[in-house]
C-alpha cells in the first residue's frame, strides 16, 4: 500500500508520519512518511488491514479499511 500524506488546511506534506497497518491476524506493519508525504507499506500478504496515520502535528487519523487480495496492487 502506497500514498501521500498532506496537512490541511495548506496542504503541506506530513513528513515524519507514521503509518501503521493492522492485518485482522493482529500482523502489524509500520512505516514513515518521507519529506514529500509519501508512504509505503508492504509487500503486505492478502487479508484484511486497518489503516491509520499520525503527524507529529496531529491527531491520530480514523482509521481506514482496505482489503488486499493475492492479485491486487495498492
Amino acid at each position: 500500500i502506497a500514498g501521500g500524506l498532506l496537512l490541511a488546511p495548506d496542504a503541506i506534506p506530513a513528513r515524519g508520519a507514521s503509518v501503521t497497518a493492522v492485518r485482522d491476524d493482529g500482523s502489524t506493519y509500520a512505516a514513515a512518511s518521507a519529506d514529500d508525504g509519501t508512504y509505503r507499506l508492504g509487500p503486505l500478504s492478502a487479508g484484511i488491514y486497518s489503516i491509520s496515520a499520525v503527524s507529529p502535528l496531529t491527531a491520530p487519523s480514523a482509521p481506514r479499511t482496505v482489503v488486499v487480495s493475492a492479485d491486487t496492487t495498492y
